[in-house]
């Protein structure tokens, strides 16, 4: 069979690694292995595969890469996610905390990286399309009162009761990021809850 037919199963094949449909990045591949074809859905996966044949052969799995168990799709992590960012600055700390284009292309990246990771599973949809960013918002207290006290939870809950006066719907977002500059008592770049809404960026 020729490279081409190949491809052409491609359309309805499922990948032997991620378990998708194998065009589902428009990059479906093919590999004949013993004279049996695998589909990829992308060929990034050759490798994977190949570490798994021989794995398979060296007694450490099964043979079929497309036996292994399936993981059930999880709504939590698994789609495109609309996602807001924040962006906030304080009477203390006054000042954007990244540009607009920062902030279009932060979520283009994400996005390419979700993706990737995921084998095509989970992304973000891009700004205008349903993520968006705020204007730099006033927060109520000076970045020193919530840096020094630790108190992130309350910042979010600022910054999202100032995105609401706003005009935001926060309830159209999957996910939300408060963004601020560098407040000092804050000992870290990055924060987020694990299984639930809520990450912070600080001064990156």
């Amino acid at each position: 069979m020729s490279q081409a037919e190949h491809k052409a199963q491609a359309t309805e094949a499922i990948c032997s690694v991620s378990g998708q449909i194998a065009t589902i990045n428009n990059d479906a591949a093919t590999v004949e292995v013993d004279g049996q074809i695998h589909f990829l859905c992308g060929a990034n996966h050759v490798q994977v595969l190949n570490e798994r044949l021989i794995a398979a052969e060296d007694g450490e799995g099964t043979t079929d890469p497309a036996a292994d168990p399936q993981v059930g799709a999880s709504v939590w992590s698994e789609g495109r996610k609309k996602l807001i960012l924040i962006r906030v600055d304080f009477p203390d700390l006054p000042g954007q905390p990244f540009s607009d284009t920062s902030g279009t292309n932060l979520i283009v990246g994400l996005n390419s990286f979700y993706s990737e990771m995921s084998y095509g599973k989970t992304g973000f949809v891009p700004v205008g399309g349903g993520s968006d960013f705020t204007p730099t918002l006033r927060m109520p207290q000076a970045a020193s009162w919530y840096g020094t006290n630790h108190y992130s939870n309350q910042l979010r809950t600022d910054a999202r009761n100032a995105a609401t006066a706003a005009g935001y719907v926060l309830s159209n977002y999957n996910l939300d990021v408060t963004c601020m500059g560098a407040v000092p008592g804050f000992g870290w770049s990055g924060l987020a809850y694990v299984g639930s809404a809520g990450a912070w960026i600080r001064g990156t």
